[in-house]
């Protein structure tokens, strides 16, 4: 490539691909399709008028070629207008307005892929926010290569936004239905965003209910522009059990087992134990949970636990009670308020016996920030018009 062009370059290899182990016969044959896909992958980025040749040299074996392209990328075709048009009840929406791809702008080296992306953030944003009637009147990118010149022209339609109705739950879930219903964080008649549907899905499947959850909020099935959302679900095993062994350092070898109800009652009611045994050490601790509204973040736990030890001549048994108050607050901070009561008994050596009672207050706060990050595509590797 004549000058400084990395883009161009791997451009133009991805294109091309790989033509290792071609004897310099097939690669006389295949140089003309070479030099075309060449020409394509600068199209793409904006250079409509290159010179290429093209050689073979041949390696140290007579199976064995080399094909050289040699480009020179020419002058590249600068965008001289750009017409960005939200026609319809989107127009208003600043949501769906703001913030859209700024290139290709006007006096940029024209980059297909630039132009693509622009479209299809339209396409994608209108799909996301309900406007499924949408449709572009408009939608053109026109290139003059002898006046090396563009002109990206996209007016879209929305027509009216779609809006969400009430939620129904299939037969055969088996919890009681005002469990379910605390799910579901939207209102009947919001405006459609696939942002609620996809939180509805993952909230329902965090909850450890459900083997598969499958909710349908099809624009197909709207009524006079209100799209009811069905949800079937599918009850998980009731029970999982899990073991594992490890070793430290202060207890040596270990085994560890887990046992789970996923779900007790139809009001979602779940419990647990968990126990750790080693030579110096062995406990055992349980849990009792009931969910709050909304589920997916409130709840109550009720936990007991037992354990002795025997380690460097200090004996003790340790007995526990608590509750655990579990709450997402306004602000978004989960705060969890606990209340814990401890009970101990303990032998050191053959000296000194003892015991002691504690009871231990508890507050913890915690917030998730979640980054989202915009990346700029690499190598362009196909023309859109």
């Amino acid at each position: 490539m004549e000058g400084d062009y990395p883009e161009l370059s791997s451009n133009a290899e991805a294109f091309i691909g790989e033509v290792e182990g071609r004897s310099a016969d097939n690669l006389r044959r295949y140089a003309a399709t070479a030099v075309g896909q060449a020409q394509e992958a600068l199209r793409a980025l904006g250079y409509y008028s290159p010179m290429i040749d093209w050689r073979i040299e041949q390696g140290d074996s007579d199976s064995t070629a080399s094909l050289i392209l040699s480009i020179a990328p020419g002058e590249p075709v600068l965008v001289k207008s750009r017409t960005v048009e939200i026609r319809g009840a989107a127009a208003s929406d600043d949501r769906f307005t703001s913030d859209l791809p700024e290139h290709p702008a006007e006096g940029d080296i024209l980059d297909h892929g630039q132009y693509a992306s622009l479209r299809d953030t339209i396409q994608t944003r209108a799909r996301r926010r309900g406007y499924f009637d949408g449709r572009f009147v408009t939608r053109t990118l026109e290139v003059d290569p002898a006046s090396r010149s563009a002109t990206v022209t996209l007016i879209y339609e929305s027509g009216e936004r779609y809006r969400l109705g009430e939620v129904t739950f299939e037969e055969g879930h088996w919890f009681e239905i005002g469990l379910l219903e605390d799910f579901v964080s939207f209102e009947p008649g919001i405006p459609y965003h696939s942002d609620e549907i996809a939180r509805l899905n993952r909230d329902l499947q965090n909850s450890g209910y459900f083997a598969g959850v499958d909710v349908d909020a099809s624009p197909a099935s709207a009524e006079e522009g209100v799209i009811p959302v069905r949800v079937g679900l599918t009850r998980r095993e009731a029970r999982s059990v899990a073991a594992g062994v490890g070793f430290s350092t202060d207890v040596g070898p270990r085994l560890r087992g887990n046992w789970r109800e996923h779900w007790i009652n139809p009001m979602g009611h779940k419990r647990g134990a968990e126990t750790e045994l080693s030579v110096p050490r062995q406990n055992l601790s349980t849990w009792y949970e009931l969910p709050l509204d909304p589920p997916m973040t409130d709840l109550i736990r009720l936990t007991a636990g037992y354990q002795r030890e025997d380690i460097e001549n200090v004996e003790s048994e340790l007995l526990s009670l608590g509750q655990q108050w579990q709450h997402e607050l306004d602000s978004g901070w989960l705060q969890i308020l606990s209340l814990r009561w401890e009970g101990e008994r303990f032998n050191i050596g053959n000296d000194e016996k003892g015991t002691s009672t504690l009871l231990l207050p508890g507050a913890g706060y915690s917030k998730i920030y979640a980054i989202r990050r915009w990346t700029h595509p690499g190598a362009i590797v196909c023309s859109s018009t």
